[in-house]
């Protein structure tokens, strides 16, 4: 883990150079007319069967320091490869616009196809690659197919965590080590977000939100923790952040807890938090410590203007309880209505 959080350093500049190069792969460059798709990116292996199908690597596993990323095909339930990104062994700190692939993605996505939005979703912990395909980089086209569908691409970071309940206590470790591996793509959008000569002269603008459910919100802490504690500059690159069910303790906005100078991603933060939640419920009495998403912040009165908060537990629906009302951004109506209106703030900037 030390070595790990040496190289992620030493990308950054913090010291002498000798590790850390972002190496950039090109595995397809077709674009795909297929609009039955979604998109993701993973730090688990990629499994290739003899006869070419491709599928990850279920159970958890510590960091690879590398993301694969990739297009899902909802009728054929098959994925396509796109592209890969790993730390390298060669000091360079600028990656050039011709190798970041996110350039491509907005020809593809953004000038083909009239995506104006895209929405980055970190899922929570006990969820093998299985269920993050079903549950969110399916789920989510199925849930959300008849009113965003159209204007905004779910990209689902599939990070591997501990897909057995009983190894909670893994989850943490889980989340720091995905944390790493997700600079890899913050990096590569921060970069392309920052580039002012291509911000600046596109016809066709675009947003990128975050949204981070469940043990998710404890990867997104993680990262900022790291960052600080390194000297790390951190760069307003998401229009908001979203925090749903978040297993952040419920004092992560407060001095140095991680979430406390989250304003350097983003300007708006919406946490959304449910009584009922079963799993939080389970996770406070695990960490002996209330849970943001179940709660809200300690010191509600206490925080700045850009942080909304949304108590969902009157609104919940007997779906819900399928997930014991944690998985709720896949399925309640009133949750959807919340996202919707956060879409519409931003279009009314």
């Amino acid at each position: 883990m030390k070595k790990v959080w040496i190289i992620f350093v030493l990308y950054c500049g913090m010291l002498i150079p000798s590790h850390g190069q972002i190496q950039l792969e090109w595995i397809d460059t077709t674009s795909y007319r297929d609009y039955s798709t979604m998109y993701f990116f993973t730090n688990r292996p990629a499994i290739i069967s003899d006869s070419g199908h491709v599928s990850f690597r279920d159970k958890y596993q510590y960091g690879t320091d590398t993301l694969t990323f990739g297009t899902y095909f909802l009728e054929s339930d098959s994925f396509v490869i796109k592209y890969r990104a790993s730390y390298g062994e060669e000091f360079s700190f600028n990656v050039p616009r011709e190798q970041n692939f996110l350039y491509k993605i907005y020809q593809n996505l953004v000038v083909r196809k009239g995506i104006r939005h895209f929405e980055i979703v970190i899922p929570g912990y006990a969820k093998t690659f299985s269920d993050q395909r079903h549950n969110f980089i399916k789920g989510l086209k199925e849930s959300y197919r008849d009113t965003l569908i159209e204007d905004v691409a779910f990209i689902t970071y599939a990070w591997a965590d501990e897909w057995r309940a009983y190894k909670y206590h893994k989850a943490k470790q889980s989340a720091e080590e995905g944390a790493i591996d997700f600079f890899l793509f913050h990096h590569l959008l921060s970069s392309m977000i920052r580039d002012t000569s291509f911000m600046n002269s596109i016809p066709h603008k675009f947003t990128v939100g975050l949204l981070c459910t469940s043990m998710g919100n404890e990867l997104l802490k993680r990262f900022v923790l790291k960052a600080d504690e390194n000297g790390i500059e951190l760069h307003k690159t998401y229009s908001h952040i979203l925090m749903v069910g978040s297993d952040a303790s419920w004092d992560s906005f407060e001095e140095g807890k991680g979430f406390d100078r989250i304003d350097r991603l983003t300007d708006s933060v919406y946490v959304v938090m449910n009584r009922k939640d079963g799993p939080l419920i389970m996770s406070q009495a695990f960490n002996m410590k209330k849970r943001l998403g179940r709660h809200g912040p300690r010191r509600p009165w206490e925080m700045p203007d850009f942080v909304n908060v949304f108590d969902i537990t009157g609104q919940l629906i007997r779906k819900d309880l399928a997930k014991l009302n944690h998985d709720y951004l896949l399925r309640n109506p009133y949750f959807q209505d919340i996202l919707l209106g956060v879409y519409s703030d931003q279009e009314k900037r």
